[in-house]
């Protein structure tokens, strides 16, 4: 009797184990958290342009199309880099975001 509950407190604990090691596996990956402060970088940098723009600053405002351009290049990459890393479903959601953000700054700097 005392052999065949040892073998179930070791299954039991397998088994707590196991799930232990597959729910952090689901956590926030390094490369999600990578694009989402890209995102965060991008949608400061738009308010910032958004407020200068409305403000007449125009130094500051090239200043900050050119850090938008270079942005929009820096996308390019970071899609390329981590695209294979993360699920379908999330780079959809970024890519969405980012079009969505691009739109906004579209519209401010009268690119369209």
């Amino acid at each position: 009797m005392s052999v065949s509950k040892s073998i179930l407190k070791y299954f039991a604990l397998t088994a707590a184990l196991a799930a232990i090691f597959v729910a952090s596996g689901c956590g926030p990956s390094a490369e999600k958290e990578k694009m989402a402060a890209f995102m965060q970088d991008y949608r400061d940098t738009l308010d910032e342009y958004a407020d200068a723009s409305s403000k007449g600053d125009n130094g500051k405002k090239a200043e900050l199309e050119a850090k938008l351009d270079a942005l929009k290049d820096q996308w390019l990459l970071l899609k390329e880099e981590i695209g294979s890393e993360v699920t379908p479903q999330t780079m959809e959601k970024f890519s969405a975001e980012f079009e969505k953000l691009s739109k906004t700054y579209a519209e401010l700097s009268g690119k369209m």
